[in-house]
């Protein structure tokens, strides 16, 4: 099994060959803990099935709110205003995997913790957990995910296109 090994700022991660059945498979190793935040979600009637399960597309959606909110909450500036300001606009999804472990159901809030696990010249890599809390203090893992980010900026030319720029230096921070 070929590894090979990426440095972040302070941390680096190990990224093996996926194995069989696996989606992919990472090892983490970071002397601090990265900045993680939380994001809270409440499951509604119109997140699951008759059954009351919830349906699986809904946890790419509920992971691209918390990432969002990972930015808000350190202090970024909205959206809306970095475009008009400095051109740059949202961090558009440019990969996405998840592993989903268990079902949630209608009524329940589920806590969305996301930290940055990496990142390279124009990319940033995000891991996103979903879990349920349980009464006894721990968590049930419902899902876990890792998605790979770009930050853009519309090409004057052609307002269409929407071409990769590097980190800028006060995400790059919140991204430590």
């Amino acid at each position: 099994m070929a590894k090979s090994s990426v440095w972040t700022a302070r941390c680096a991660w190990r990224r093996a060959e996926p194995r069989r059945g696996e989606p992919f498979s990472l090892t983490f190793v970071c002397p601090d803990m990265p900045r993680t935040t939380t994001h809270s979600i409440r499951v509604t009637f119109g997140d699951g099935d008759p059954a009351g399960i919830d349906f699986f597309p809904h946890a790419p959606r509920w992971m691209n709110t918390s990432s969002r909110s990972f930015f808000m909450q350190g202090d970024a500036a909205p959206r809306h205003q970095t475009e008009k300001t400095r051109g740059i606009g949202e961090t558009p999804l440019l990969e996405f995997i998840a592993k989903f472990v268990k079902s949630a159901t209608d009524a329940q809030t589920l806590l969305v913790t996301t930290h940055v696990e990496g990142r390279r010249p124009k990319v940033f890599i995000q891991m996103h957990r979903i879990a349920r809390a349980r009464a006894d203090g721990t968590d049930d893992l419902i899902c876990e995910g890792r998605d790979v980010r770009a930050f853009v900026k519309r090409n004057p030319d052609n307002h269409r296109r929407l071409p990769a720029i590097p980190v800028p230096e006060d995400n790059r921070l919140l991204c430590s």
